[in-house]
């Protein structure tokens, strides 16, 4: 049998001796097929779920940095913006999805807008090492440079050119400032009485924060506390004993002190007494 002109260019090209059916007009010429072993080949990120995934990580913002690494151009990164899938937060940063972020992801955005190097400082880090009780506000963030801007809205910009790697760290995946550094920041913009309640939570939590010379050690719970501490140490007095249990109930009062003797033979009534005595010593003392 003659085999038609161009026989062996059409054979080498499809493989069969039946010429290919062809679709209507605009119809792709080839045709996917899902082979079995399809579903172990890995498949190909697309740039919105990588920016997803780094969200998450980072309490649901990203920088505009990023956004470009993940493939996004400009125009794409409006296109976003238009459609509210990205909320700007700062210049330069924007927030997944919604705008209704936790303080976590409010102190992420301020250390991203900053840039390289910033970590979170003073009284945010403090709260992010639950040294003091979260709070709105400006965010503390510290940068090791001089230059840049002074002030961003919404954030309260410091500037260190002391600040070693060795001063920051990771802290629920956030840069931020070592618990001594923090506390070392922290003594330039708290009042003592603010301070020292700081350094009370942190030595409770068991954060490394060194020695501060002139500031009470000591892991008490109130500024009661910290008052009649202060008393015992300026006149001389025995240091007492914190969180100890009091009478025959043995229910740990974290309000109370009392003396190790008087824990040993202190009825309920008495210790309570004794507590009552130790409160108005203090209050007097500290006026």
């Amino acid at each position: 049998m003659k085999r038609p002109r161009g026989y062996q260019r059409w054979l080498g090209r499809y493989g069969t001796e039946s010429p290919p059916v062809r679709g209507p007009r605009g119809a792709p010429e080839r045709f996917w097929r899902f082979m079995n072993r399809m579903g172990t080949k890995p498949a190909k990120t697309t740039p919105d779920a990588w920016i997803a995934r780094l969200a998450a990580r980072q309490h649901g913002v990203i920088s505009v940095a990023q956004l470009l690494a993940a493939g996004l151009s400009h125009r794409a990164i409006q296109v976003r913006i238009r459609a509210s899938r990205l909320h700007r937060i700062h210049r330069g940063v924007h927030a997944v999805g919604h705008s209704n972020l936790t303080h976590l992801g409010w102190w992420m955005a301020a250390v991203l807008a900053c840039g390289e190097g910033a970590v979170l400082s003073h009284r945010s880090a403090a709260m992010n090492w639950r040294m003091l009780n979260a709070a709105t506000g400006p965010v503390d963030v510290t940068i090791p440079t001089t230059a840049g801007r002074h002030q961003r809205r919404g954030i309260r910009v410091h500037r260190s050119t002391r600040l070693s790697p060795q001063a920051a760290t990771i802290r629920q995946g956030i840069p931020t400032t070592t618990p001594a550094r923090t506390i070392a920041d922290l003594r330039r913009v708290l009042s003592r009485a603010e301070l020292e309640a700081a350094i009370a939570k942190a030595e409770i939590l068991h954060l490394p924060i060194g020695d501060v010379p002139g500031f009470l050690h000591e892991p008490t719970r109130s500024e009661l506390e910290r008052r009649f501490l202060r008393l015992c140490r300026r006149h001389g007095l025995p240091k007492p004993e914190k969180m100890c249990e009091l009478g025959a109930m043995r229910s740990i009062s974290s309000g109370a002190i009392a003396s190790s003797s008087s824990r040993r033979t202190a009825t309920r009534r008495t210790a309570a007494g004794r507590c009552s005595i130790l409160t108005k010593l203090a209050m007097r003392g500290s006026g």
